[in-house]
């Protein structure tokens, strides 16, 4: 072969082992490299004293974070990659409204000062009075003078004329008006003596209306309940369906018992590994802070020692301050799907729970 394919080949291969070695590479590092998370809440004493929470995830020394804060000063979620925040889209659009409102200022400031010099520019051009500006001369030879016109006197004139001549078309139309007026009103009289003349329905014939309207209202009650209790028959058939199939199939138990150690495994895997906080709690009755005290003891294996409950039989009060640290790899939740997903039995479990043939 000549040396040139070879070369070419052999620029095509290792490029091709470097985007594969970049693309496992991407994949060890998301599915290694853990996904650490924090959680903080705390409450003054007093009830009207507002919570504050935040909850923060990171990954890969920080080069993608996610804070979420809730407080009175700041609510929302900011995204940053390599330390650069990302904007949401609510951000954009106020970025482009604030961008609109100022491009619109700037030509209406601009449109003003054209509109300015335009008129200084008028003002300056034009020395004739506003008056003159009206009035024509005209040579008279017979009186050897000049006469003067006005046109704003004429304008005056010809509006007065036409302000006569729409008064007394007004007249005519008030007088059309006025006949108008007058044949609406025999008409009125009219339709209302057709109206009194119009017989009144039989009394039988509204018997059998209101008859007829008691037994739509029967029937459309007696469907309704009869839908009712078709669902709730519907309901049964697929609770007893289920039950026994939870509970007379080998499979399906066993499967049941694998869904919940698999549960199990994912909550140990995700659970916070440090918890630290303080928790002042008293009730109305000192009743209410015992069951409170109770409730905290159930859970105590969840948060052990890291959480000290300082009861208050005497006052009501609620503060806190707690904070979660954990992470999370997702190789782990990876295992546990992919060993669920390619289960046989799950498969047929999840098909019996569809109502299809397993």
């Amino acid at each position: 072969m000549p040396p040139i394919i070879l070369l070419i080949l052999k620029i095509i291969g290792i490029t091709l082992l470097s985007v594969l070695g970049l693309v496992v590479l991407v994949v060890v590092l998301i599915l290694f490299v853990p996904i650490r998370y924090k959680v903080t809440a705390d409450k003054e004493r007093g009830e009207k004293d507002p919570i504050g929470a935040a909850a923060s995830v990171s990954w890969l020394l920080h080069i993608v974070s996610a804070v979420y804060e809730y407080n009175q000063t700041n609510r929302g979620l900011v995204i940053r990659i390599f330390g650069i925040k990302l904007k949401s889209a609510g951000e954009k659009e106020l970025e482009r409204k604030a961008g609109r409102k100022k491009h619109l200022f700037k030509n209406k400031e601009t449109e003003g000062k054209k509109i300015k010099q335009k008129k200084e520019h008028r003002k300056e051009k034009s020395s004739v009075p506003d008056d003159e500006e009206y009035t024509i001369y005209e040579y008279d030879p017979g009186a050897d003078e000049l006469k003067k016109t006005d046109l704003h006197a004429d304008a005056d004139k010809d509006e007065g004329a036409g302000e006569k001549n729409v008064s007394i078309t007004d007249r005519d139309a008030g007088a059309g008006e006025e006949n108008i007026s007058i044949t609406d009103k025999d008409e009125g009289i009219r339709e209302e003596d057709a109206y009194a003349r119009k017989e009144k329905p039989a009394f039988a014939d509204r018997i059998n209306d209101r008859i007829n309207r008691i037994k739509g209202k029967i029937s459309s009650l007696y469907y309704k309940i009869k839908n009712i209790l078709t669902n709730i028959k519907e309901k049964a058939d697929d609770v007893g369906y289920y039950y026994n199939a939870l509970t007379n199939d080998s499979g399906n138990r066993e499967v049941i018992e694998l869904l919940y150690k698999k549960l199990i495994r994912l909550l140990k895997a995700v659970r916070p590994r440090k918890v630290r906080g303080n928790i002042d709690y008293g009730g109305d009755d000192p009743s209410k802070t015992g069951e409170f005290l109770m409730r905290a003891g159930m859970l105590y294996p969840l948060y052990g020692t890291g959480i000290t409950i300082n009861p208050d039989f005497e006052n009501k009060i609620l503060a806190f301050d707690v904070m979660l640290k954990g992470r999370i790899y997702l190789c782990v939740v990876v295992k546990i799907l992919a060993q669920l997903y390619f289960n046989k039995k799950v498969k047929r479990f999840i098909h019996i729970m569809k109502k299809e043939n397993a």
